[in-house]
C-alpha cells in the first residue's frame, strides 16, 4: 500500500512553485486533475499489458522487464531500463526542484535560518537551500534501503495531505469571512470543489488509517526529523525576537 501511495504521490509538487505561475488559480487544478488522470489511465495500461504478456505475475518480482521481454524479446529489459532512468531523472528533477524552494520560502518568511534565504547572484536560485536539501536527501538515501526510505517520504506525505485536509475548513471560512467584506466590483477567482468538505474529512480518516499501519521505526524516525525542525524553527523565532527586545 505504502510503495502503491508512492507511486501516485508528488501531484501536490506544482503548489509548491504557484508564486511563479501565471493565473495559478485556473492553471494548477486543470493541472493537478489532468496529470492525476493520465497516471491513472498509464499504470490501468500497464497493468492491463502485464496481465495479458505475463502468465506468472503474481510471482514476478520483475514484472515490466519480463512482460517486455516476452513480446520484445531481449531488447525488452533494455528498453524497460531505459524508461527507468528517465523516470528517475524527472523525479529527482522535481524533487530539487520543489523540496529546495520550501526551506528558502520559510527562510524568507521567517521560520527557518535566513542564510537559507540566499539567492545566487548570477544564477539566481536559492543555491544555500539547494546544497542543505540535496546534502538531506542524499543522507536518507544512504541511511537505509529502498523500501524504508518509500515509507519514510509516504509517511511525511501522508502527515503533509492530512494537515492540508484539516486545514480546508479554517480556510474557507476565511474566504467566507473576507467575501462578506469584499467591496462591490470585486469577485473570488478561487477554485472551489463541490464537496470538498466532505471529501477532505475522509481523506483525514484515511490518512490516519495509513499512520497507523505504518512501520515503528519509520514512524519513529519522521517524529526525530519533526522534533529537530520544530527545534529548528523554535531556534530561529528566538533569534528573531532577540534583537527587538
Amino acid at each position: 500500500m505504502f510503495i502503491l501511495i508512492y507511486v501516485f504521490s508528488g501531484f501536490e509538487a506544482v503548489l509548491v512553485n504557484s508564486g511563479e505561475i501565471r493565473q495559478p488559480q485556473r492553471v494548477i487544478p486543470f493541472a493537478l486533475i489532468v496529470a492525476l488522470s493520465a497516471s491513472v489511465v498509464l499504470f490501468l495500461l500497464i497493468q492491463v499489458v502485464c496481465i495479458g504478456t505475463l502468465p506468472n505475475l503474481a510471482g514476478s518480482e520483475r514484472p515490466l522487464a519480463e512482460a517486455s521481454q516476452s513480446f520484445l524479446g531481449t531488447a525488452g529489459p533494455l528498453i524497460m531500463s531505459a524508461g527507468a532512468l528517465v523516470g528517475i531523472f524527472g523525479t529527482l528533477n522535481v524533487i530539487m526542484l520543489a523540496c529546495t524552494r520550501l526551506p528558502f520560502a520559510m527562510a524568507v518568511q521567517g521560520q527557518l535560518p535566513v542564510q537559507l534565504a540566499r539567492v545566487h547572484r548570477r544564477f539566481r536560485t536559492p543555491h544555500v537551500s539547494i546544497l542543505v536539501s540535496a546534502t538531506a536527501v542524499l543522507l536518507l538515501a544512504l541511511s537505509g534501503t529502498f523500501i524504508y526510505a518509500v515509507k519514510v517520504t509516504v509517511i511525511t506525505r501522508v502527515i503533509v495531505y492530512a494537515s492540508t485536509c484539516v486545514a480546508l475548513p479554517m480556510l474557507r471560512r476565511r474566504s467566507k469571512m473576507a467575501s462578506s467584506v469584499r467591496t462591490v466590483g470585486e469577485t473570488s477567482r478561487s477554485f472551489v470543489l463541490p464537496g470538498g468538505m466532505l471529501i477532505s474529512m475522509v481523506c483525514v480518516v484515511l490518512c490516519l488509517c495509513l499512520l497507523a499501519n505504518s512501520g515503528w521505526r519509520e514512524a519513529r524516525d519522521v517524529v526525530v526529523a519533526i522534533v529537530i525542525g520544530l527545534a529548528i524553527y523554535a531556534a530561529t523565532q528566538l533569534g528573531r525576537r532577540r534583537p527587538n527586545a
